[in-house]
């Protein structure tokens, strides 16, 4: 049971002409054959088993555009099956462990990203197998 890495990859150009992270974000991790779907959009849906730490990274398409992850929220926080915070060291990686408790559910969050200064979100899930 490894770390699960989830990478957000943002059009910040795109995002901050049309005001929506949502139609310019692309998110995929490194579960590969194990389950994960959605890759490549902006509502992945990452498999994890209970104990696995996830971490989270954001990096613009474009080398001169700005975005960072200031927050998570929703239904994977408020059960607190998993409570992303920034690394020690590495604010520009936020990570949780999942702490399921043997639940076994796909549970909805919110990612709050600021992308060129303007607040942004996304929605995925993650699904404790």
């Amino acid at each position: 049971m490894g770390t699960v890495d989830a990478l957000i990859v943002v059009d910040t150009e795109g995002a901050l002409s049309s005001g929506s992270a949502v139609d310019n974000s692309y998110l995929v991790d490194n579960n590969g054959y194990l389950g994960s779907w959605n890759e490549g959009t902006p509502t992945l849906n990452t498999v994890v088993q209970d104990g696995q730490v996830v971490n989270w990274s954001v990096t613009p398409v474009s080398p001169t555009g700005q975005v960072s992850i200031t927050g998570f929220s929703g239904q994977m926080i408020s059960t607190s099956v998993c409570k992303p915070a920034p690394q020690v060291g590495n604010p520009d990686v936020w990570s949780g462990r999942v702490e399921s408790h043997g639940q076994f559910a796909s549970l909805s969050y919110t990612i709050a990203l600021s992308i060129g200064g303007r607040s942004m979100t996304l929605n995925s899930s993650i699904k404790v197998v």
